[in-house]
């Protein structure tokens, strides 16, 4: 008997054994989002467990693609959000064995709701809009513009601009003030992540040229954590730069290991960087081979705020905008330039957006943004998601494009309902996925939070912020930025060049217009009188100008820093002159291109250009 009992303890032992270390069996969950048998890329992916518990998230790629790996066997829902169609959950039960793959098929929103009718407190009938969710769009109908009694505000002679120039801005790049950027983030600006949800800080910066040194323009590169999950999406800019940030969606922030990768998608090729530092570590840099080619066509959206509250400036940006559009045109003969516009106002308005698409003929664009005038509004917010998704999602940007930039201009805020929020979030991500840089131009009214709100924007896109100041005497008064120093141009002149900035690159023959060589250029700043006189004769020299890559910084006076900027105002290198006068270093790591070396020391600083032409 104690045999046999002896012998069913040990054959239990083992088999108890044999369940604990029988290895666990994991499960994934793969598809893609489609409409219309049309991949859908940057929709939002959430998995849920049986009762609706949030597990993770993550985004669509390019294809459509989707992926939750490491899953326990059990029952899950899929969930799928993208601003343009209609939310869309699947319930499944996934095993151990291969992974479930789904085709999750959306349907678009509806554009238009229709008029019902309701009895007013006398009694008699009016036609009122049925209350419609926020996310959808209003599509203006003929018959709507019809029963609106809104007619345009006259305009008295006195205000009416009689030319462009006369609208005063500034600007705020906040890849040149970096560390500024980090300590308002902890400071005044710490509050602001909270309420937007916007959290730029932990930035990869990448660039990638071909073998000779020249700019990859409009590439798409992907940040990806250990766990294979994209986090980030942008593609390569004028410079071959792309900026991928890792905590920008609060979905994905934190919950994900502080380990990535990064990859350029390149002739049907995903190449990995051979490594990848955090900024302020450096640019993390790849070469690859393949023919040079750089696209001709340039995109500009201007999306522009039409509510009452712009009623003071909005006649002035027209002139602006006009003036604009036309110096673009001529001063950029050999690309092929194309233009769009969206005008919005806010929900229960006589309309939530009206859009003009990309032409090649400008004077269409024109001609739609002559006709438009501020009206309605009414609360602070507007419904700048809405314009948002009109722009990305209904606006026809070229697939292949030197540059695309959307001007968006505005003088307060989307509203902050979490849903709201959300698709801010992602319409901003899809922006920087499709190499869209949204450029803010705050005019006046607003407060500190959009602010910082546009300035996230600017930098998710790799852009810059741009600001209406009071110099001109137009407007309601203007909110100081926050930030060390600023110039003041004139508005037009500030666009011009934003353009003209990110729309030059390196043409495949790397012709330049070459800085004389070995040349001193001193340029003076004097922020503050009180230094006395001592640094006046600040001097910069750089040399061999034009360079390969090695190069000789000489400076005056030692104790300061040496920036080196890109053409697009961009920080990418940063040497300390602590005592020495000469430094000796080498820049191949950098795209071929113009730079802009600047020595900064005790509040002055002078700046040379130079070129790189890798041999």
């Amino acid at each position: 008997m104690k045999n046999v009992l002896a012998f069913f303890m040990l054959t239990s032992a083992v088999i108890g054994a044999g369940v604990l270390l029988k290895p666990t069996q994991y499960a994934a969950i793969e598809g893609t989002v489609q409409a219309n048998g049309k991949s859908i890329w940057v929709a939002q992916v959430d998995l849920l467990d049986s009762t609706h518990q949030w597990l993770r998230s993550t985004l669509s790629g390019e294809s459509g693609h989707f992926e939750f790996d490491s899953l326990f066997p059990a029952n899950y829902i899929v969930r799928v959000v993208h601003p343009a169609y209609l939310a869309k959950e699947l319930e499944l039960n996934v095993g151990d064995s291969k992974p479930e793959k789904l085709v999750v098929e959306l349907q678009p929103r509806e554009k238009s709701e229709p008029l019902v009718l309701e009895e007013n407190e006398k009694t008699s009938k009016t036609l009122k809009r049925a209350p419609r969710p926020r996310g959808e769009t209003m599509v203006v109908e003929s018959e709507f513009e019809m029963l609106s009694d809104e007619v345009p505000p006259p305009i008295e002679e006195a205000e009416i601009p009689t030319g462009p120039g006369t609208l005063t801005a500034g600007e705020i790049n906040d890849f040149s003030k970096w560390v500024l950027w980090e300590d308002l983030t902890e400071t005044k600006f710490n509050s602001f992540q909270k309420q937007w949800g916007f959290y730029l800080k932990n930035r990869y910066a990448v660039q990638v040229t071909y073998e000779n040194g020249n700019p990859v323009v409009d590439a798409p590169v992907k940040l990806v954590s250990d766990k294979n999950e994209v986090v980030f999406i942008a593609r390569t800019d004028n410079t071959g730069k792309a900026e991928l940030w890792a905590d920008m969606i609060p979905d994905i922030r934190n919950k994900m290991a502080r380990r990535y990768k990064a990859f350029v998608h390149f002739q049907g090729q995903d190449i990995p960087f051979p490594k990848l530092d955090a900024f302020p570590t450096g640019i993390n840099t790849l070469k690859i081979k393949g023919p040079c080619d750089v696209s001709d066509v340039l995109d500009i959206a201007f999306v522009v705020d039409a509510t009452g509250s712009m009623g003071d400036e909005i006649n002035y940006l027209k002139t602006e905008l006009k003036d604009v559009i036309q110096r673009v045109q001529e001063q950029n003969e050999k690309l092929q330039l194309r233009t769009a516009s969206v005008f919005y106002r806010d929900n229960g308005d006589q309309y939530v957006t009206r859009e003009s698409d990309f032409s090649s003929t400008t004077e269409t664009t024109l001609q739609f943004i002559q006709t438009q005038y501020a009206a309605g509004g009414g609360d602070f917010p507007e419904a700048v998601d809405e314009a948002l998704d009109a722009a990305l999602n209904r606006l026809s940007w070229s697939q292949n494009a030197r540059g695309r930039i959307l001007f968006l201009v505005l003088d307060a805020p989307p509203h902050q309902a979490d849903s709201v929020v959300k698709r801010m979030h992602q319409l901003v991500y899809k922006a920087a996925a499709m190499g869209v840089r949204i450029v803010p131009i705050t005019g006046s009214g607003i407060n500190k939070d959009v602010e910082f709100l546009m300035r996230s924007m600017a930098l998710a896109t790799n852009s810059t912020y741009v600001f209406l100041t009071d110099h001109s005497g137009v407007g309601n008064k203007h909110l100081a930025p926050s930030t060390d120093d600023y110039d003041v141009q004139k508005l037009n002149d500030l666009m011009v060049n934003l353009i003209s900035r990110y729309a030059k690159t390196v043409d495949c023959q790397q012709d330049f217009e070459t800085p004389q060589a070995d040349s001193t250029f001193t340029e003076i700043h004097v922020p503050n009188d009180s230094l006395g006189n001592q640094f006046d004769l600040l001097k910069l020299k750089c040399y061999p100008v034009p360079s390969t890559g090695p190069i000789t910084f000489e400076v005056s006076h030692a104790g300061g820093e040496i920036f080196v900027m890109d053409a697009n105002g961009k920080l990418v290198l940063r040497f300390e002159m602590k005592e020495q006068k000469q430094l000796h270093t080498d820049l191949s790591q950098l795209a071929s291109g113009y730079y802009f070396i600047r020595y900064q020391l005790k509040g002055k600083w002078v700046r040379q250009k130079i070129v790189l032409v890798h041999s």
